[in-house]
């Protein structure tokens, strides 16, 4: 009698790791490869932009130091419940996140404003004088708060085109408040 009842509890553990371990095993080893896969597809360009924006490739981050402020470039995975509400993101999934940091040391805002505010890449031209960020491919959002300003693309981005984009008119951007103030949405 003893044995059947041993024999039971090792048949649930055993069909209860079949139904939920395994499934949950495959799917976690899915987005690791899938990470890995993704990590690898953007090192080359990713290295060239650090390179060319002097600044360095740190593991899963470009990292760019200036006097005044940082920018940084990082593949951020998302899910719907943080999507929601949020100015950044669309939906739950992979995206590529171009970031511009003013010194908090410093009294430089990029906004005059309180709140974000998200503008598409056709409006920034009316923010920016000539500004890359102007051209970056249609889908990006581009959000400004007081202290940061970001440029978020869907998905895993190798384009070094769009990718210089965002990091040369991020650069422009800290130029401009640091000459002239905060933009000033609507003048």
């Amino acid at each position: 009698m003893r044995m059947q009842s041993i024999l039971g509890m090792l048949t649930i553990v055993v069909v209860f790791g079949a139904i939920i371990v395994v499934p949950f095993g495959g799917l976690f080893l899915f987005l690791y490869l899938k990470n890995k896969s993704q990590q690898a597809r953007v090192a080359g360009p990713w290295s060239a932009l650090a390179q060319h924006f002097g600044g360095r490739l740190d593991g899963k981050r470009v990292l760019v130091t200036r006097e005044s402020y940082q920018m940084t470039l990082d593949l951020t995975g998302v899910s719907i419940a943080q999507a929601i509400g949020s100015p950044y993101y669309s939906d739950g999934g992979t995206y590529t996140e171009a970031r511009l940091w003013l010194d908090p040391r410093t009294d430089l805002r990029v906004l005059a404003s309180e709140h974000p505010l998200r503008v598409r890449p056709d409006q920034i031209s009316s923010l920016m004088q000539a500004s890359p960020l102007a051209h970056l491919p249609p889908g990006t959002r581009v959000v400004l708060s007081p202290r940061e300003a970001r440029v978020v693309f869907r998905g895993a981005v190798a384009d070094s085109n769009a990718l210089g984009a965002a990091f040369a008119g991020l650069s422009a951007l800290a130029e401009q408040v640091r000459a002239r103030g905060p933009v000033m949405v609507g003048a």
